[in-house]
């Protein structure tokens, strides 16, 4: 999908925020610009006048991959196109301007989903087929002009094999591509420090009361092409160090596993301070802390 990035340009008198906000709210999202579906039936983007197919929607729960997330610019335009929803019913739910299962949401540092927000459907005429203008609600301007940090963000589709499916996209803004270094750098400065140790805990969140084990973990290895990552953790009265492998997933997921055992450890980076995660395992559900403050390895 090209991404190339256009600018709308107002005309203003006396250019003050209030004039530009009734400006940008005085849009007629029904105005038909000419465009070219050329790919058929379906949902599409449109960057610098030219409509992109949409494809291959994601569960928005589960923590994407780089290669499944759009890079687009900040004024972009989503559309409908040969999808008739005037008829309501089944997962299309009521006629536009609003649609059952069709909306906004976002996933956010932390990895928490946030939304949904409805999505408005707005007709826009003198096409062939049956084509919407699609307006999205929620805090969808506080994203697209930085206010907001967040990992993606989703134009949620009805799905039969999913609760949560989307297109997921992030703003291409030159904030947004700052956190992103920061945070490949932070994890590459972590990752890659083999004369450091990192103090962890486990918790298992028992009837009675938790109870919390300390570790240590050393990351021994760390490819950063390919995000592969080995690492030996001890302190839990084992006679040996217990390895682990694993793989950085996007850039705040770290999925380890126990190479020689069942356990399997989903991490998300929290604000550049800790590993947090959990597990189930005979009934309890142990939740795995570690800090990534630096400590001398013995």
């Amino acid at each position: 999908m090209k991404t190339r990035i256009h600018h709308i340009h107002f005309s203003l008198g006396i250019a003050t925020l209030l004039v530009m906000s009734l400006a940008s709210r005085a849009e007629d999202f029904g105005k038909n610009y000419g465009l070219k579906f050329n790919e058929g039936i379906g949902f599409y983007v449109t960057i610098d006048g030219i409509p992109n197919a949409l494809q291959w929607a994601k569960d928005t729960q589960k923590q994407a991959d780089e290669s499944d997330i759009i890079k687009i610019p900040y004024d972009v335009q989503f559309y409908s196109y040969g999808l008739d929803f005037s008829v309501g019913g089944g997962l299309a739910g009521p006629q536009p301007p609003n649609l059952l299962g069709y909306g906004f949401s976002y996933m956010d540092t932390n990895g928490q989903l946030k939304g949904i927000w409805p999505a408005r459907f707005v007709p826009v005429a003198g096409y062939e087929q049956k084509v919407y203008r699609i307006i999205f609600g929620g805090p969808y301007d506080e994203l697209r002009n930085d206010k907001t940090q967040y990992r993606f963000w989703a134009f949620d589709v009805p799905s039969v094999t999913t609760t949560h499916s989307g297109f997921l996209f992030q703003f291409a803004t030159a904030k947004f591509a700052e956190e992103q270094k920061e945070v490949r750098a932070f994890l590459l400065k972590t990752l890659s420090n083999k004369d450091r140790a990192y103090t962890g805990k486990l918790t298992a969140q028992t009837l009675v009361f938790p109870t919390a084990t300390p570790f240590q973990i050393h990351f021994t290895s760390y490819h950063e092409k390919t995000g592969q990552v080995d690492a030996e953790v001890s302190g839990f009265n084992e006679k040996e160090k217990m390895k682990f492998t694993g793989q950085l997933v996007g850039i705040r997921t770290l999925a380890l596993k126990q190479a020689d055992g069942d356990l399997v450890w989903d991490l998300q980076l929290f604000e550049l301070k800790k590993l947090v995660g959990s597990y189930s395992k005979n009934m309890v559900t142990f939740e795995v802390e570690i800090g990534l403050e630096d400590t001398p390895s013995k």
